[in-house]
């Protein structure tokens, strides 16, 4: 977290923008309905924002305790899968001492752990459910569905109704999962589940229904309804098929889905009332997001805990040293990262897409090579232990891309310098338009107190320019000449395209500007 900290900026369009949502709340006290750019945002539920706003109560407004919310959740879901693995296999000591470094491990875990995104936050709602789940199996009822139902409640607050799809399946097959347990009352249960459910959704529309009546109809319609609805059966965002989740599965688990003896059913071993419920909570879960139109990578975080009590209870069977022809294959990974590290430098003369890459040194690979060869020849006591040098490998090889290619990457992706110059006009009485949409990407970093002016057309740009010649408009470009920047007040690049801040009266003078951003 440390290196993304110092090595990497917020990143646009989401970072940016989810920490932009938050500081319009923050700066115009309004904690009911979230806005962007001063219009309702109806696109997430407002505890994350929440839960910035405590660190900012705390310590002030700034970038680092808004970066480090989600992390800290990160961290929190550790010692809570932790503590679900005691619950489950209360016998298997190894299962509770593995289970967070198998989550940590998991590379797509480590790098959104440092990002400002709803999934930390999300899982960790997700676990207390679970946990709660756990509990009523053991007898503790009134405690175990109170949890739930917090857990429901929280996580539809963070995230919105896709959170049952990670909780009600562990509800919904318990008579599968428990088998052979204690003896539940199926009756009692399903009427207790309903009572959480009530709970939880009561709870989040203690919420919903005042935020409903103060943003008005659209914001109504688009919380109750579009933004589930319109994600589930045909995406207005992120659409992919329904294969897609599988197909990236070895992507999603690695390094554990190269490391075959972790997937072995040891021989006369039974499936367990704790392996069950992690498959209840994996499988059925991945299959339910497979439906949904909407699909995002980072969407299966939450499953990413019951994969990794799964594999902590396969590595705690596992008492033989790993042979090498199973570590081979995670090792050869990081061999083969490395020099395609050292190698990018070199093939940036070649290849535009690569040519920041330019000035890195490729001595960079090197160190993912040596991780790699390291994998290979290290021979420890026990599969646990390898397991455990896995999640250290993973991070150092993200501490090592932070420093790394994000690093030059950097200037592409800070958008501070253009933000605070949008704030300093505004703040001088200004009026500053932005060409196309606009995802709130310098509302937090210049500090903005007033909307910018959208402008969705070279010609409403033209237009614009026109009647406030005293303005200021951001424009975009992709293949821009000289002309672009010569007459700007600023330019800087921005995702693989050039942000400029002209000035209205000086753009009504270069006609030529308008044509090169139309394919911006």
């Amino acid at each position: 977290m440390l290196a993304a900290l110092v090595f990497r900026p917020l990143l646009p369009i989401d970072e940016t923008r989810y920490v932009s949502v938050a500081w319009e709340m923050w700066r115009h006290g309004d904690f009911l309905v979230p806005h962007l750019n001063g219009v309702p945002y109806s696109h997430k539920p407002p505890l994350f924002f929440w839960m910035i706003h405590a660190g900012w109560w705390l310590f002030g407004v700034n970038a680092w305790t808004a970066r480090l919310t989600a992390p800290i959740f990160g961290l929190l879901d550790l010692f809570l899968t932790a503590y679900l693995g005691r619950l489950l296999w209360p016998d298997k000591h190894g299962v509770k001492e593995l289970a967070p470094f198998v989550l940590f491990g998991t590379l797509l875990w480590m790098v959104f752990s440092t990002t400002t995104m709803f999934e930390m936050t999300e899982t960790f709602f997700v676990l207390v459910a679970v946990v709660g789940v756990v509990h009523v199996a053991c007898g503790k009822t009134w405690l175990g569905w109170g949890l739930v139902g917090l857990g429901l409640a929280a996580g539809m607050l963070t995230k919105g109704p896709v959170v049952m799809v990670f909780i009600l399946p562990c509800v919904l097959l318990a008579p599968w999962w428990s088998k052979g347990g204690r003896v539940i009352s199926w009756w009692r249960w399903f009427s207790g589940a309903l009572i959480a459910l009530g709970l939880g959704i009561g709870l989040a529309l203690a919420w919903a229904l005042p935020a409903a009546r103060a943003g008005g109809p659209d914001y109504k319609r688009a919380i109750l309804w579009t933004q589930t609805a319109g994600r589930v059966v045909r995406s207005f965002a992120h659409g992919e098929p329904l294969w897609w989740y599988l197909a990236l599965l070895p992507v999603i688990l690695f390094p554990w889905s190269l490391y075959v003896p972790i997937w072995k059913q040891p021989a006369g071993e039974r499936l367990d009332a704790g392996r069950r419920l992690c498959l209840s909570w994996g499988v059925s879960g991945l299959v339910l997001l497979s439906l949904v139109s909407g699909k995002q990578v980072y969407y299966v975080l939450p499953l990413l805990p019951a994969v990794a009590l799964l594999v902590a209870r396969s590595g705690d069977c596992l008492f033989q040293p790993p042979e090498r022809k199973f570590r081979w294959p995670v090792g050869l990974v990081f061999i083969l990262f490395g020099v395609a590290l050292t190698l990018l430098p070199a093939l940036s003369g070649h290849v535009r897409e690569v040519l920041v890459f330019k000035e890195m040194s490729p001595a960079w690979g090197m160190f993912p090579a040596a991780i790699g060869v390291g994998l290979v020849f290290f021979r420890p006591a026990r599969a646990g232990s390898f397991l455990v040098a896995l999640c250290v490998a993973c991070a150092f090889l993200v501490i090592l891309i932070h420093l790394g290619p994000f690093r030059i990457l950097k200037p592409r992706y800070d958008v501070t310098a253009m933000a605070e110059k949008i704030g300093q006009l505004q703040r001088r009485g200004n009026r500053v338009a932005h060409f196309g949409k606009y995802d709130g990407q310098y509302h937090f970093p210049g500090r903005l107190e007033r909307p910018l002016e959208i402008l969705m057309s070279p010609k409403a740009v033209q237009d614009w320019a026109e009647k406030h010649p005293e303005g200021y408009i951001v424009l975009y470009c992709k293949e821009c000449d000289k002309d672009f920047s010569n007459g700007a007040e600023f330019v800087q690049p921005y995702r693989g395209r050039w942000a400029a801040l002209w000035k209205a009266k000086a753009l009504e003078a270069s006609p030529d500007v308008l044509l090169q951003i139309q394919g911006a």
